[in-house]
């Protein structure tokens, strides 16, 4: 996987005046001054000069899902999102999640969980989903 970079650069008229603290932009021209937070938008930005740079990274929000094929002969695929770095493996029938925060990668189990549970049919005798079976901490490969 590799990352593509995706950037705008904005440029800013002679009589205006554009500060950026973290996600914040104020500006300040003729008419007055704006302040916006982009504190929730999946985006950087860099003030050089008289531009503001613009960039989001790949893989965005949108991209970071585990689908799940031909469960029990459905022919829709279900999802399951990936929350923050955590990683996803498949190996034969096993699953593996990891990752650094511990948030991120139990999150992320009970989505893949959740996104396969069994409805409208008994539990007992169907028997298919994904389950926890294992937990552990470390360097495990």
């Amino acid at each position: 996987m590799r990352a593509i970079e995706v950037s705008k650069i904005i440029q800013v008229p002679d009589d205006v005046e554009v500060t950026l603290e973290g996600k914040t932009v104020t500006v300040k021209g003729v008419r007055g001054t704006l302040t916006r937070d982009f504190s929730q938008a999946p985006i950087s930005m860099e003030l050089q000069g008289k531009s503001i740079r613009v960039w989001a990274d790949w893989p965005r929000k949108k991209d970071k899902t585990v689908l799940i094929e031909n469960f029990t002969g459905e022919r829709n695929p279900r999802r399951a999102k990936i929350i923050g770095d955590a990683k996803v493996k498949v190996s034969s029938e096993d699953i593996i999640v990891q990752g650094i925060n511990l948030e991120d990668v139990s999150q992320t189990a009970a989505n893949i969980e959740q996104a396969t549970k069994v409805k409208r049919k008994d539990p007992r005798i169907f028997l298919d989903g994904i389950y926890l079976y294992e937990r552990s901490e470390g360097m495990e490969q």
